[in-house]
């Protein structure tokens, strides 16, 4: 549940610093490719170009729409496989605030549908998808949605994301809460309260992740880290210990 985030952005730094890529469509004659191209500088190479060529596609209607993006006449293409039922008529890129973001290019839609990295969002509507600056989050006029899974939330208007807690992806609405995806009961809306690593509240029950802390008082509980502790116990994620 909990993804190690300063190791992940490490060793994304570490593979820019080494290598540096690039990529397009080309046309070549009745054949469309989608090419990757890279340097490695720790290798001291030339490059190497990955081509792939497009199935079924007509080069003589086919443009770019952006690096990750193409169409002809009758398909829309995410690299190079083709976006199953996206109208090339109507599609276009949902472009985030900020361009830099890894998952800018992410979000598309048309008429009838939203796509996440060239994946049907089922349920979601593109009249009133959004992407959030809560990523990976969006929403539309029903429902929220976690990296484009449908959270199917009691109340759309009451969620709320929060924010303290970046690694464990937690929201919240009047009747349950969220873990990325996942949806567990809630007891008190009004009353919750994030605490630490994992670790919530609200007046009726003490939470750790994905399950009621058994035993714990919610009035006295308190959280530091990965460890909490009540008038009675200290605890280490569900492990409960007599005060001494």
């Amino acid at each position: 549940m909990i993804k190690n985030t300063n190791k992940t952005v490490f060793l994304m730094v570490l593979v820019l610093l080494f290598i540096s890529c690039t990529s397009n469509y080309k046309i070549e004659g009745d054949r469309v490719y989608y090419q990757f191209y890279c340097i490695s500088f720790a290798e001291h190479d030339g490059g190497r170009i990955n081509k792939t060529a497009l199935k079924n596609v007509d080069a003589s209607s086919f443009k770019s729409l952006d690096n990750s993006y193409g169409s002809d006449k009758s398909n829309v293409y995410y690299y190079e496989k083709k976006i199953i039922d996206a109208n090339p008529q109507s599609f276009e890129i949902i472009l985030f605030e900020d361009a830099n973001d890894s998952n800018s290019f992410a979000y598309s839609k048309d008429e009838n549908y939203v796509f996440r990295y060239g994946i049907k969002i089922n349920g979601a509507n593109p009249k009133t998808f959004k992407v959030l600056n809560q990523i990976p989050y969006s929403r539309d006029d029903t429902d929220y949605f976690f990296e484009g899974k449908p959270l199917n939330v009691n109340d759309v208007n009451s969620l709320r994301i929060i924010t303290e807690s970046r690694i464990d992806f937690l929201s919240i609405d009047n009747k349950s809460y969220y873990l990325e995806d996942k949806k567990y009961p809630l007891a008190d809306y009004k009353s919750f309260k994030y605490l630490s690593s994992g670790y919530f509240k609200d007046n009726v029950n003490v939470y750790f992740l994905d399950s009621i802390v058994k035993g714990a008082d919610p009035k006295t509980f308190e959280a530091s880290g990965a460890t909490g502790q009540d008038k009675n116990y200290y605890y280490k994620g569900f492990e409960k210990h007599k005060q001494k």
